[in-house]
């Protein structure tokens, strides 16, 4: 369950608990810790610095701390086995990669298009440099995620 998306997480914990048979589990995943995201923040903080405002009010990492996320489903009822953080390397290895992955998957697409023809060429200019800066320290593209396996007590 990717538990960041939902608008109200515990409505949605609330709901997997009524469907869920005593001791029955449930595993959560959700977007991890910013610094360690870089896969995602690499566009993110371009995009910000180049005026691009990006929906909801909240940040998709608001739930990325281990603590806040076993409280989150202790607080609705669930007992809590086990929580991790999980990092995972993005197969993006050059520039080539970079454009594939980045600038041409179809979330980013409708993104950059919103921008002006030369604040969307300074993003991408942008993204690569901090790229290359990445690579130069010998530093992937990170993607990580905190997770969390729990379950219904039997009660």
């Amino acid at each position: 369950m990717l538990l960041h998306i939902p608008p109200d997480p515990n409505v949605t914990l609330q709901e997997a608990k009524r469907v869920l048979v005593p001791g029955g589990r449930i595993g959560v995943s959700v977007m991890g810790r910013r610094e360690n995201c870089s896969v995602l923040t690499i566009m993110q903080d371009r995009l910000v610095e180049a005026g691009f405002k990006f929906p909801g009010k909240r940040s998709p990492h608001y739930l990325a701390d281990r603590e806040t996320l076993i409280k989150l489903l202790e607080d609705n009822g669930f007992e809590v086995d086990f929580s991790w953080y999980d990092q995972t390397i993005d197969p993006i290895y050059d520039e080539q990669d970079l454009e594939t992955m980045i600038f041409k998957s179809p979330e980013s697409t409708k993104i950059v298009e919103q921008l002006d023809p030369e604040k969307r060429d300074k993003v991408f200019e942008d993204i690569k440099n901090a790229f290359k800066e990445l690579k130069e320290k010998k530093i992937p593209l990170i993607y990580e995620q905190t997770c969390l396996v729990g379950r219904k007590p039997k009660k």
